[in-house]
Protein backbone atom coordinates (compact mmCIF):
# COMPACT_ATOMS: atom_id res chain seq x y z
CA UNK A 1 0.00 0.00 0.00
CA UNK A 2 1.26 3.42 -0.69
CA UNK A 3 2.50 6.18 1.51
CA UNK A 4 -0.46 7.55 3.67
CA UNK A 5 -1.30 11.13 2.72
CA UNK A 6 -1.54 14.12 5.18
CA UNK A 7 -4.76 13.82 6.87
CA UNK A 8 -4.98 17.48 6.81
CA UNK A 9 -4.53 17.43 3.49
CA UNK A 10 -7.59 14.63 2.64
CA UNK A 11 -11.25 15.78 2.19
CA UNK A 12 -13.66 14.09 4.27
CA UNK A 13 -14.42 11.41 1.44
CA UNK A 14 -10.95 10.91 1.28
CA UNK A 15 -10.62 10.00 4.66
CA UNK A 16 -13.42 7.63 4.57
CA UNK A 17 -11.93 6.18 1.69
CA UNK A 18 -8.80 6.05 3.26
CA UNK A 19 -10.27 4.25 5.85
CA UNK A 20 -12.05 1.12 4.37
CA UNK A 21 -8.85 0.60 2.36
CA UNK A 22 -6.66 0.60 5.04
CA UNK A 23 -8.60 -1.92 6.82
CA UNK A 24 -9.29 -3.87 3.44
CA UNK A 25 -5.96 -4.43 3.47
CA UNK A 26 -5.49 -6.11 6.80
CA UNK A 27 -8.32 -8.51 6.25
CA UNK A 28 -6.50 -10.97 4.46
CA UNK A 29 -9.40 -12.79 3.08
CA UNK A 30 -11.83 -12.16 5.49
CA UNK A 31 -15.19 -11.02 4.07
CA UNK A 32 -17.39 -7.78 4.67
CA UNK A 33 -21.05 -8.48 6.34
CA UNK A 34 -22.85 -9.90 3.76
CA UNK A 35 -26.56 -9.66 3.60
CA UNK A 36 -28.27 -13.37 2.75
CA UNK A 37 -31.40 -15.07 3.53
CA UNK A 38 -33.67 -13.17 6.38
CA UNK A 39 -33.47 -9.28 6.47
CA UNK A 40 -29.79 -7.68 7.36
CA UNK A 41 -28.50 -11.09 8.33
CA UNK A 42 -24.97 -10.60 8.86
CA UNK A 43 -22.13 -13.09 8.68
CA UNK A 44 -19.39 -11.19 10.08
CA UNK A 45 -15.43 -11.27 10.91
CA UNK A 46 -14.73 -13.21 14.10
CA UNK A 47 -12.18 -10.26 14.59
CA UNK A 48 -11.07 -6.97 15.32
CA UNK A 49 -9.69 -5.61 12.45
CA UNK A 50 -6.59 -3.25 11.00
CA UNK A 51 -6.80 -0.50 14.13
CA UNK A 52 -8.27 -2.70 16.68
CA UNK A 53 -10.47 -0.47 18.12
CA UNK A 54 -8.82 2.87 17.72
CA UNK A 55 -11.58 4.47 15.92
CA UNK A 56 -14.82 5.34 17.87
CA UNK A 57 -18.11 6.44 16.15
CA UNK A 58 -20.68 8.06 18.11
CA UNK A 59 -24.63 7.24 17.09
CA UNK A 60 -26.72 10.18 17.58
CA UNK A 61 -30.03 8.18 17.20
CA UNK A 62 -33.66 8.96 17.72
CA UNK A 63 -34.52 6.43 20.17
CA UNK A 64 -33.87 2.62 20.32
CA UNK A 65 -36.83 0.96 18.67
CA UNK A 66 -37.72 -0.35 15.86
CA UNK A 67 -38.60 1.03 12.24
CA UNK A 68 -37.40 1.55 8.42
CA UNK A 69 -35.09 4.30 9.47
CA UNK A 70 -34.15 2.96 12.90
CA UNK A 71 -33.39 -0.53 11.18
CA UNK A 72 -30.57 1.78 8.74
CA UNK A 73 -29.30 3.37 12.19
CA UNK A 74 -28.68 -0.39 13.55
CA UNK A 75 -27.06 -1.89 10.53
CA UNK A 76 -24.50 1.06 10.34
CA UNK A 77 -23.99 0.39 13.92
CA UNK A 78 -22.91 -3.20 12.93
CA UNK A 79 -20.79 -2.49 9.64
CA UNK A 80 -18.56 -0.19 11.72
CA UNK A 81 -18.12 -2.94 14.49
CA UNK A 82 -17.56 -5.48 11.83
CA UNK A 83 -14.74 -2.92 10.48
CA UNK A 84 -12.80 -2.98 13.79
CA UNK A 85 -14.29 0.52 15.27
CA UNK A 86 -15.53 0.93 18.55
CA UNK A 87 -19.26 1.97 18.77
CA UNK A 88 -21.40 3.83 21.13
CA UNK A 89 -24.84 5.05 20.97
CA UNK A 90 -26.88 7.78 22.59
CA UNK A 91 -30.71 7.70 21.98
CA UNK A 92 -31.98 11.14 22.48
CA UNK A 93 -35.60 11.93 21.71
CA UNK A 94 -37.97 9.34 22.72
CA UNK A 95 -38.33 6.67 25.13
CA UNK A 96 -38.23 3.34 23.67
CA UNK A 97 -35.62 0.90 24.46
CA UNK A 98 -36.66 -2.62 22.81
CA UNK A 99 -34.22 -2.81 20.73
CA UNK A 100 -31.31 -1.73 23.22
CA UNK A 101 -30.24 -5.42 24.53
CA UNK A 102 -29.35 -6.42 21.44
CA UNK A 103 -27.30 -3.15 20.80
CA UNK A 104 -24.72 -4.41 23.81
CA UNK A 105 -24.14 -6.77 20.93
CA UNK A 106 -21.98 -5.02 18.80
CA UNK A 107 -21.76 -1.31 21.02
CA UNK A 108 -19.11 -0.42 23.93
CA UNK A 109 -21.93 1.64 25.97
CA UNK A 110 -25.81 1.98 25.06
CA UNK A 111 -27.40 5.12 27.07
CA UNK A 112 -31.08 6.47 26.85
CA UNK A 113 -31.06 10.29 27.45
CA UNK A 114 -35.01 9.79 28.22
CA UNK A 115 -35.08 6.45 29.14
CA UNK A 116 -32.56 6.95 32.04
CA UNK A 117 -33.96 10.64 33.00
CA UNK A 118 -30.56 12.31 32.29
CA UNK A 119 -30.98 16.13 33.28
CA UNK A 120 -28.24 18.21 31.65
CA UNK A 121 -28.20 16.63 28.22
CA UNK A 122 -25.80 19.01 26.16
CA UNK A 123 -22.91 18.88 29.13
CA UNK A 124 -23.68 14.73 29.26
CA UNK A 125 -23.30 14.04 25.28
CA UNK A 126 -20.26 16.62 25.58
CA UNK A 127 -18.66 14.86 28.36
CA UNK A 128 -19.40 11.71 26.58
CA UNK A 129 -17.45 12.53 23.57
CA UNK A 130 -14.67 13.88 25.41
CA UNK A 131 -14.48 10.89 28.05
CA UNK A 132 -14.53 8.27 25.09
CA UNK A 133 -12.39 9.79 22.53
CA UNK A 134 -14.83 9.61 19.90
CA UNK A 135 -13.54 10.87 16.16
CA UNK A 136 -16.97 10.39 14.30
CA UNK A 137 -20.36 11.36 15.15
CA UNK A 138 -23.22 9.67 13.25
CA UNK A 139 -26.02 12.04 13.97
CA UNK A 140 -29.72 10.06 12.69
CA UNK A 141 -32.82 12.05 13.66
CA UNK A 142 -31.50 13.39 16.23
CA UNK A 143 -32.78 16.94 17.18
CA UNK A 144 -30.27 17.15 20.52
CA UNK A 145 -27.28 16.40 18.04
CA UNK A 146 -28.29 19.14 15.66
CA UNK A 147 -28.44 21.28 18.39
CA UNK A 148 -24.80 20.94 19.93
CA UNK A 149 -23.50 20.53 16.65
CA UNK A 150 -21.48 24.35 16.79
CA UNK A 151 -20.21 23.41 20.52
CA UNK A 152 -18.54 20.16 19.42
CA UNK A 153 -17.36 21.33 16.36
CA UNK A 154 -15.57 24.17 18.27
CA UNK A 155 -14.20 21.85 21.31
CA UNK A 156 -13.28 19.23 19.14
CA UNK A 157 -12.16 20.58 15.78
CA UNK A 158 -11.08 17.30 14.01
CA UNK A 159 -14.42 15.41 14.77
CA UNK A 160 -15.99 14.16 11.24
CA UNK A 161 -19.86 14.19 11.28
CA UNK A 162 -22.01 12.41 8.98
CA UNK A 163 -25.87 12.83 9.65
CA UNK A 164 -28.70 10.62 7.21
CA UNK A 165 -31.61 11.78 5.99
CA UNK A 166 -34.57 10.21 5.17
CA UNK A 167 -37.92 12.01 4.78
CA UNK A 168 -38.93 15.52 4.52
CA UNK A 169 -41.54 16.94 6.85
CA UNK A 170 -44.75 18.78 5.41
CA UNK A 171 -44.94 21.29 8.10
CA UNK A 172 -41.43 21.93 9.16
CA UNK A 173 -39.37 20.16 6.94
CA UNK A 174 -38.16 18.07 10.02
CA UNK A 175 -34.72 16.38 10.21
CA UNK A 176 -33.41 17.47 6.74
CA UNK A 177 -34.11 20.89 7.37
CA UNK A 178 -31.46 21.20 10.68
CA UNK A 179 -29.44 19.35 8.45
CA UNK A 180 -29.51 22.17 6.21
CA UNK A 181 -28.91 24.75 8.65
CA UNK A 182 -26.27 23.09 10.10
CA UNK A 183 -24.50 22.00 7.09
CA UNK A 184 -21.48 24.16 8.11
CA UNK A 185 -20.65 21.56 10.70
CA UNK A 186 -21.35 18.66 8.87
CA UNK A 187 -18.49 16.59 6.60
CA UNK A 188 -21.25 14.11 4.70
CA UNK A 189 -24.77 14.65 4.29
CA UNK A 190 -25.95 10.78 3.14
CA UNK A 191 -29.26 10.99 1.68
CA UNK A 192 -31.77 7.69 0.62
CA UNK A 193 -33.19 9.52 -2.10
CA UNK A 194 -32.27 11.60 -5.33
CA UNK A 195 -34.79 14.16 -4.42
CA UNK A 196 -33.61 14.68 -1.30
CA UNK A 197 -30.10 15.45 -2.80
CA UNK A 198 -31.63 17.98 -5.04
CA UNK A 199 -33.83 19.49 -2.19
CA UNK A 200 -30.21 19.89 0.18
CA UNK A 201 -28.94 21.76 -3.26
CA UNK A 202 -31.58 24.36 -3.81
CA UNK A 203 -32.86 24.85 -0.59
CA UNK A 204 -29.96 25.29 1.30
CA UNK A 205 -27.05 25.55 -1.22
CA UNK A 206 -25.32 22.71 -0.05
CA UNK A 207 -22.40 21.94 -1.82
CA UNK A 208 -23.23 18.38 -3.95
CA UNK A 209 -19.55 17.14 -3.26
CA UNK A 210 -20.70 16.57 0.54
CA UNK A 211 -23.86 14.39 -0.58
CA UNK A 212 -23.65 11.43 -1.17
CA UNK A 213 -27.32 9.45 -2.26
CA UNK A 214 -27.20 6.19 -1.06
CA UNK A 215 -30.24 3.44 -1.10
CA UNK A 216 -31.53 1.49 1.33
CA UNK A 217 -32.13 -1.04 -1.54
CA UNK A 218 -29.14 -3.09 -0.20
CA UNK A 219 -30.66 -4.03 3.00
CA UNK A 220 -33.71 -6.10 1.10
CA UNK A 221 -33.97 -9.67 1.12
CA UNK A 222 -32.12 -11.81 -1.53
CA UNK A 223 -34.60 -14.21 -2.48
CA UNK A 224 -34.54 -17.56 -4.41
CA UNK A 225 -38.22 -18.47 -5.38
CA UNK A 226 -40.48 -16.44 -7.54
CA UNK A 227 -43.72 -15.55 -7.06
CA UNK A 228 -45.88 -15.47 -10.63
CA UNK A 229 -49.16 -14.48 -9.06
CA UNK A 230 -49.94 -18.33 -8.81
CA UNK A 231 -52.72 -17.26 -6.60
CA UNK A 232 -54.82 -15.94 -9.70
CA UNK A 233 -55.16 -19.19 -10.76
CA UNK A 234 -57.41 -19.97 -7.50
CA UNK A 235 -59.13 -17.25 -7.24
CA UNK A 236 -57.68 -16.52 -3.94
CA UNK A 237 -55.01 -12.97 -3.75
CA UNK A 238 -53.89 -11.74 -0.18
CA UNK A 239 -52.96 -8.20 0.62
CA UNK A 240 -51.01 -7.24 3.14
CA UNK A 241 -50.34 -3.85 5.16
CA UNK A 242 -46.82 -4.00 7.17
CA UNK A 243 -45.82 -0.63 9.29
CA UNK A 244 -46.37 0.75 12.29
CA UNK A 245 -50.39 1.88 13.54
CA UNK A 246 -49.67 5.34 13.78
CA UNK A 247 -51.22 8.31 11.74
CA UNK A 248 -48.49 8.98 9.59
CA UNK A 249 -49.49 5.67 8.03
CA UNK A 250 -52.99 5.99 8.27
CA UNK A 251 -54.37 2.35 8.76
CA UNK A 252 -57.57 3.26 8.96
CA UNK A 253 -57.57 3.78 5.27
CA UNK A 254 -56.12 -0.09 4.63
CA UNK A 255 -59.40 -1.18 6.49
CA UNK A 256 -61.53 0.81 4.03
CA UNK A 257 -59.89 -0.01 1.11
CA UNK A 258 -60.53 -4.02 2.21
CA UNK A 259 -63.64 -3.56 2.67
CA UNK A 260 -64.36 -2.34 -1.25
CA UNK A 261 -61.58 -4.85 -2.27
CA UNK A 262 -64.08 -7.26 -0.78
CA UNK A 263 -67.26 -6.51 -2.31
CA UNK A 264 -65.34 -5.40 -6.05
CA UNK A 265 -63.52 -8.68 -5.81
CA UNK A 266 -66.87 -10.78 -5.71
CA UNK A 267 -68.14 -9.47 -8.76
CA UNK A 268 -65.27 -11.07 -10.58
CA UNK A 269 -64.77 -14.12 -8.71
CA UNK A 270 -61.53 -13.31 -6.51
CA UNK A 271 -61.46 -13.55 -2.66
CA UNK A 272 -59.14 -11.23 -1.31
CA UNK A 273 -57.71 -11.77 2.24
CA UNK A 274 -56.14 -9.50 4.20
CA UNK A 275 -53.60 -8.99 6.93
CA UNK A 276 -52.16 -5.92 8.69
CA UNK A 277 -48.40 -6.50 10.40
CA UNK A 278 -47.63 -3.54 13.19
CA UNK A 279 -48.83 -2.25 16.20
CA UNK A 280 -49.01 1.23 17.87
CA UNK A 281 -51.25 3.17 19.20
CA UNK A 282 -54.31 3.62 16.52
CA UNK A 283 -54.70 -0.47 16.60
CA UNK A 284 -57.96 -0.05 18.51
CA UNK A 285 -59.48 2.06 16.63
CA UNK A 286 -58.44 0.54 13.11
CA UNK A 287 -59.42 -3.22 14.83
CA UNK A 288 -62.85 -1.43 15.29
CA UNK A 289 -63.24 -0.35 12.12
CA UNK A 290 -62.77 -4.01 10.79
CA UNK A 291 -65.23 -5.32 13.38
CA UNK A 292 -67.87 -2.75 12.34
CA UNK A 293 -67.48 -3.71 8.79
CA UNK A 294 -67.45 -7.37 9.58
CA UNK A 295 -64.34 -7.66 7.38
CA UNK A 296 -63.67 -11.51 8.42
CA UNK A 297 -61.00 -11.89 5.85
CA UNK A 298 -58.91 -9.70 7.64
CA UNK A 299 -56.09 -10.68 10.40
CA UNK A 300 -54.45 -8.73 13.12
CA UNK A 301 -50.84 -10.11 13.35
CA UNK A 302 -48.73 -7.73 15.80
CA UNK A 303 -44.97 -7.57 14.35
CA UNK A 304 -43.43 -8.92 11.71
CA UNK A 305 -41.14 -11.14 12.35
CA UNK A 306 -40.50 -12.87 8.94
CA UNK A 307 -40.82 -10.45 6.16
CA UNK A 308 -39.60 -13.56 3.21
CA UNK A 309 -42.84 -15.51 4.65
CA UNK A 310 -45.52 -13.12 4.02
CA UNK A 311 -43.72 -11.25 0.97
CA UNK A 312 -43.69 -15.28 -0.47
CA UNK A 313 -47.50 -15.56 0.18
CA UNK A 314 -48.60 -12.14 -0.67
CA UNK A 315 -49.73 -10.49 -3.75
CA UNK A 316 -49.12 -6.97 -2.75
CA UNK A 317 -48.27 -4.71 -0.02
CA UNK A 318 -50.32 -1.36 -0.18
CA UNK A 319 -48.61 1.42 1.52
CA UNK A 320 -51.62 4.25 2.55
CA UNK A 321 -48.95 7.14 4.62
CA UNK A 322 -49.75 10.96 4.15
CA UNK A 323 -45.64 11.14 3.90
CA UNK A 324 -42.85 8.86 3.61
CA UNK A 325 -39.40 8.37 2.58
CA UNK A 326 -38.67 5.32 0.88
CA UNK A 327 -39.53 2.90 2.63
CA UNK A 328 -37.76 -0.08 3.18
CA UNK A 329 -40.72 -2.78 2.53
CA UNK A 330 -41.45 -1.51 -1.14
CA UNK A 331 -37.86 -2.86 -1.56
CA UNK A 332 -38.55 -5.91 -0.17
CA UNK A 333 -42.01 -6.39 -1.92
CA UNK A 334 -40.45 -5.73 -5.06
CA UNK A 335 -37.31 -7.67 -4.18
CA UNK A 336 -39.73 -10.96 -3.49
CA UNK A 337 -41.92 -10.07 -6.82
CA UNK A 338 -44.88 -9.20 -4.49
CA UNK A 339 -46.41 -6.23 -6.40
CA UNK A 340 -46.40 -2.83 -4.08
CA UNK A 341 -49.20 -0.12 -4.04
CA UNK A 342 -49.20 3.41 -2.58
CA UNK A 343 -50.14 6.81 -1.79
CA UNK A 344 -47.65 9.30 -3.49
CA UNK A 345 -46.05 10.87 -0.45
CA UNK A 346 -42.64 11.93 0.10
CA UNK A 347 -40.15 10.55 -1.85
CA UNK A 348 -41.68 7.42 -2.17
CA UNK A 349 -42.08 8.78 -6.36
CA UNK A 350 -38.11 8.11 -6.58
CA UNK A 351 -38.74 4.79 -6.64
CA UNK A 352 -42.27 3.37 -7.45
CA UNK A 353 -43.32 3.61 -10.74
CA UNK A 354 -46.66 6.15 -11.26
CA UNK A 355 -48.81 3.12 -12.22
CA UNK A 356 -48.55 1.96 -8.66
CA UNK A 357 -49.26 5.45 -6.94
CA UNK A 358 -52.42 7.49 -6.19
CA UNK A 359 -52.43 10.87 -4.67
CA UNK A 360 -52.09 11.37 -0.96
CA UNK A 361 -55.64 12.62 -0.89
CA UNK A 362 -56.96 10.04 -2.25
CA UNK A 363 -55.89 6.68 -0.91
CA UNK A 364 -58.95 5.22 -1.75
CA UNK A 365 -58.33 5.01 -5.46
CA UNK A 366 -55.78 2.11 -4.84
CA UNK A 367 -59.20 -0.14 -5.25
CA UNK A 368 -59.42 0.78 -8.66
CA UNK A 369 -55.52 0.77 -9.03
CA UNK A 370 -55.18 -3.37 -7.60
CA UNK A 371 -58.88 -4.05 -9.73
CA UNK A 372 -57.27 -3.15 -12.53
CA UNK A 373 -53.59 -4.59 -11.96
CA UNK A 374 -55.99 -8.23 -11.58
CA UNK A 375 -58.16 -8.13 -14.69
CA UNK A 376 -54.94 -7.42 -16.50
CA UNK A 377 -52.29 -9.76 -15.02
CA UNK A 378 -50.16 -10.08 -18.77
CA UNK A 379 -50.11 -6.28 -18.48
CA UNK A 380 -49.19 -5.89 -14.61
CA UNK A 381 -46.25 -8.70 -14.93
CA UNK A 382 -44.97 -6.32 -17.63
CA UNK A 383 -45.12 -3.54 -14.97
CA UNK A 384 -43.73 -5.37 -11.94
CA UNK A 385 -40.78 -6.53 -14.31
CA UNK A 386 -39.79 -2.89 -15.37
CA UNK A 387 -40.06 -2.28 -11.90
CA UNK A 388 -37.67 -4.86 -10.46
CA UNK A 389 -35.36 -3.04 -13.12
CA UNK A 390 -35.55 0.54 -10.93
CA UNK A 391 -34.41 -2.01 -8.14
CA UNK A 392 -31.62 -3.12 -9.54
CA UNK A 393 -30.85 0.61 -10.78
CA UNK A 394 -30.77 1.55 -6.93
CA UNK A 395 -28.46 -1.45 -6.35
CA UNK A 396 -26.54 -0.62 -8.17
CA UNK A 397 -25.85 2.89 -6.84
CA UNK A 398 -25.49 1.60 -3.65
CA UNK A 399 -22.16 -0.67 -4.94
CA UNK A 400 -20.87 2.37 -6.67
CA UNK A 401 -21.22 4.06 -3.06
CA UNK A 402 -21.03 1.81 -0.87
CA UNK A 403 -16.88 1.99 0.44
CA UNK A 404 -17.86 6.15 0.72
CA UNK A 405 -20.61 5.38 3.42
Amino acid sequence: MGRAIPTDMLTSFDILRQVYRTIRSYINGVKYPVYHKAISSYEYPSLRLSHNGSRKVLFLVCWFETGGAEFFAFDRMKFFFANGYKVFALSTEKKGTSRKADLFNYCEKVVSLKDDEISDEVTFVLDFVEENSIDTIYLHHSTLGYKILPTLKKKFPKLKVVDSLHIIEPIDGGFVHLSGKSTAYIDLHHVISPSLKSYMIEKFKVNSNKILYFPLSFMSCDVSFKNEFDNLKNKSLRIVFLGRLVQQKRPYYFIEIARRLTVEGKKIGIDFCFDIYGDGPLWHITNKTAEKYGLRNLIFHGEAFDKQMIFRNSYALVLTSENEGIPLVCYEAIRHNTLCFSTNSGQIKDFLLDDFLVSVYKPNDLVEKIMSSVKSPEFTQALLEKQKQVLKDFDLIYERNKDIV
